[in-house]
């Protein structure tokens, strides 16, 4: 199949919205809750084209978003580098085996590559469908201690 690969942008609202409807009928235990109208008012109130902290890549079948990727990017004060982030991966299930996982995280990559990240981190998913896409890439597992604390 050919799929296209692209950044994502302010008019792709409904393509989200398909995706997220998708997901939540083919993946029912994987997201949290959701609300559509609130989804909608926060596309408004902080819109994808004015990030200058990350992007999302798209893959498309036709005109439906069948994958994504969301990075970030933070500037370390301690060397000035740029670091990137792979936040989320996201395939849908008819179209995971096929290539499209490896090749969102190569357009990542590539990506980081034009922003002039150095390295990128991955946050890592538990479930066994991830695990077994990790072992699939070049990438290298660490088990990295994190604190977090909910700020009410």
């Amino acid at each position: 199949m050919n799929y296209t690969y692209r950044l994502a942008d302010n008019n792709d609202l409904e393509l989200f919205i398909n995706l997220d409807k998708l997901m939540r009928l083919e993946d029912p235990n994987m997201c949290s809750e959701y609300d559509e109208n609130l989804y909608r008012e926060n596309w408004f109130r902080y819109p994808i084209d004015s990030y200058d902290f990350g992007d999302i890549i798209l893959c498309l079948n036709e005109n439906q978003i069948i994958g994504r990727v969301d990075l970030m990017y933070e500037r370390s004060y301690m060397n000035f580098s740029l670091v990137g982030y792979v936040d989320w991966i996201y395939v849908l299930p008819a179209y995971r085996g096929k290539g499209v996982g490896k090749r969102l995280l190569a357009e990542a990559e590539k990506h980081f590559k034009h922003k002039g990240c150095f390295k990128y981190y991955l946050f890592v998913a538990e479930n066994e469908q991830a695990k077994k896409f990790y072992d699939k890439t070049d990438l290298v597992i660490e088990v990295i201690k994190t604190a977090q604390k909910k700020i009410n």
